[in-house]
């Protein structure tokens, strides 16, 4: 008498053949099919990217000529800007670095405690859920384990 397994793979190859032919069939038919589209929209799209490009290139020169005398410009403007900007900006991080170390130190050494309680609190938790979870896990391993060897 047959096992269970050689039950199912017995009435599991033909369905297999089928599916893999009708799957090798259809592929083979799209293939077919979108190979001479392939080939026409290349054909159509060469001679559009030629004609694109050939129409953008001179809009890119008249673009870079005009920005370029912009920028000059701008960056001659903005550049008194950025170093005022900057010689007013050190002093006040300076500040915000002097007050901010104190009162980081004061977090650091408030949460440091916390932390340390935190952990050993936690420590005897996750001994607990492992040794809850673990014969669950078993349980659950030994039961879906049958399951799986009759599925290929």
């Amino acid at each position: 008498m047959d096992t269970l397994e050689e039950i199912y793979n017995s009435a599991i190859q033909p369905l297999n053949s089928i599916y893999n032919s009708a799957i090798q069939q259809l592929n083979s038919i799209y293939n077919s099919a979108i190979e001479p589209l392939n080939s026409i929209y290349n054909s159509a799209i060469q001679p559009l990217n030629s004609i694109y490009n050939s129409a953008i290139q001179p809009l890119n020169s008249i673009h870079n000529s005009a920005i370029q005398p912009l920028n000059s410009i701008y960056n001659s403007a903005i550049q008194p800007l950025n170093s005022t900007y900057n010689s007013a900006i050190q002093p006040l991080n300076s500040i915000y670095n002097s007050a901010i170390q104190p009162l980081n130190s004061i977090y650091n050494n408030a949460i440091q405690p916390l932390n340390s309680i935190y952990n050993s609190a936690i420590q005897p938790l996750n001994l607990i859920y492992n040794s809850a979870i673990q014969p669950l896990n078993s349980i659950y391993d030994s039961a879906i384990q049958p399951l799986n060897s009759m599925v290929v």
